[in-house]
């Protein structure tokens, strides 16, 4: 059966959402720390401390500060997705020069 101690954190619906609201707030952490642990924002807010907020606001914004590096480094955001036809192109380049390796060792 579900949590019987739910808390309310305000109403909040697509025509309600102001970009800098508390309510706004409540619900993106609930979200991020529910999308990183695999919980239900539910469970989050049942059992999640303010330890685990620390944990996830240090992680986002090293995450963040290393997105920013590669980004001057190399003029562009990173691709965080790969097309299937690109990993399959990877991984035979990786295949053909593991053996080209192993062949030269060989000798």
């Amino acid at each position: 059966m579900c949590n019987q101690s739910v808390r309310t954190l305000g109403k909040v619906t697509q025509s309600a959402i102001e970009d800098d609201s508390p309510e706004l707030h409540s619900v993106l952490l609930l979200d991020s720390l529910g999308q990183r642990y695999g919980c239900l924002p539910s469970e989050v807010l049942s059992t999640a401390t303010t330890f685990d907020v620390y944990v996830l606001d240090v992680t986002l914004s090293y995450e963040e500060k290393i997105r920013k590096k590669m980004e001057r480094k190399h003029g562009r955001t990173p691709d965080r997705h790969f097309e299937e036809t690109n990993l399959d192109d990877l991984a035979e380049r990786v295949k053909k020069f593991k053996e080209k390796k192993n062949g030269s060792e060989n000798r």
